[in-house]
C-alpha cells in the first residue's frame, strides 16, 4: 500500500509547491502584528489602542496573504 500510496503522490509534487510549516505561518502573523504595533508607537500613535488597531490590520493582511498563498 505504501508503494501505490507513493507512487500517487509522485506526479503531486512536481505540480505543488513544497508546503510552509504552520510554525512558520503563525511566526509570520506574529512578526506582522508586533511589527506594525511597533511601527504605529514609535510613529506617535495617539495611544497603545490605536497602535494594536494598526497591528490588527497588519495581521488581517498578513493572514490573506497566506491563505491565498495556499
Amino acid at each position: 500500500m505504501g508503494v501505490l500510496r507513493a507512487g500517487l503522490q509522485e506526479p503531486l509534487r512536481r505540480v505543488y509547491p513544497r508546503a510552509v510549516r504552520l510554525r512558520t505561518q503563525l511566526l509570520v502573523l506574529l512578526a506582522a502584528f508586533a511589527g506594525a504595533t511597533g511601527v504605529a508607537e514609535l510613529a506617535g500613535a495617539a495611544n497603545l489602542g490605536t497602535a494594536l488597531a494598526f497591528g490588527q490590520m497588519a495581521f488581517v493582511i498578513a493572514l490573506v496573504a497566506i491563505l491565498i498563498r495556499g
